[in-house]
């Protein structure tokens, strides 16, 4: 585990140490929920509703140095636009905020660098390439228990077809109402969505390995699972994966 920066630090990571197990304990143990709204997807392509195209400008993504590996593309950028809440759709473009790749491994540098930001989308390339992630309403934070709201949501980015040779849809699991368990950020891990013994996406503090299993919240597929291949037809069974690379975009007004 990483150092702490400072007294601040230690003392929330204190009263995280004490707290979050219970936190953590309820999310894990919460039956499935009934899902009372539908996994989306944000192209024609797929099987699921389509979402209606978006006639604004293409979004522009700013901060991003030109040699620093890429994980939110434009292409997945414009398809997840028309998914977000008002405000954030309308943003004219989505700056960098965060990346392990610019801005080292530290989840204290993220936490500093989120910590002003109104709403932030988290987006993780695996080392197999999967690109998947997260929107949050609110910025990852050191908490004792979950927060965050029901505008939260899960996505994964795919191939619309085998012939495709990049990632030009995505997929999204919108909150279903089966319990709040949105964002958790203890000093060893950030978790969004649990119950049912799992979470919907957890990985470590030192941004190595995770994983992704179906849970209540969002009633999610595992979001590291490639959609298009037959192997993969057990989308209840946990998948782990390794951080390949990890960005969080925040939305310009």
């Amino acid at each position: 585990m990483m150092n702490l920066r400072n007294e601040d630090n230690a003392t929330a990571c204190s009263l995280a140490d004490s707290q979050t197990a219970k936190a953590t304990h309820e999310a894990m143990n919460t039956p499935l929920a009934i899902t009372h709204s539908s996994t989306v997807s944000a192209t024609s392509n797929a099987k699921d509703t389509p979402t209606p195209r978006s006639t604004r400008p293409p979004v522009q993504l700013l901060n991003r140095k030109g040699d620093t590996p890429k994980v939110l593309t434009p292409t997945i950028a414009n398809k997840l636009r028309p998914l977000l809440p008002v405000q954030q759709r309308l943003a004219k473009s989505w700056r960098l905020v965060y990346s392990i790749d610019q801005h080292g491994i530290s989840i204290h540098t993220m936490l500093d660098l989120c910590a002003n930001e109104k709403s932030i989308l988290l987006a993780i390339k695996d080392t197999r390439g999967k690109v998947f992630g997260a929107f949050l309403n609110e910025p990852i934070r050191l908490s004792p228990s979950f927060y965050g709201q029901g505008t939260c949501f899960l996505w994964k980015a795919f191939r619309s077809s085998p012939e495709s040779r990049r990632k030009d849809a995505v997929k999204s699991f919108k909150y279903t109402g089966g319990n709040e368990y949105f964002i958790l950020c203890d000093p060893d891990f950030v978790a969004i969505g649990g119950g049912r013994g799992k979470f919907g996406l957890w990985f470590k503090s030192d941004f190595l390995h995770g994983y992704s299993a179906r849970c209540p919240t969002f009633n999610n597929e595992p979001l590291c699972l490639d959609p298009t291949s037959p192997k993969n037809a057990d989308v209840d069974a946990q998948q782990e994966f390794v951080v390949g690379h990890l960005e969080i975009w925040a939305f310009n007004s």
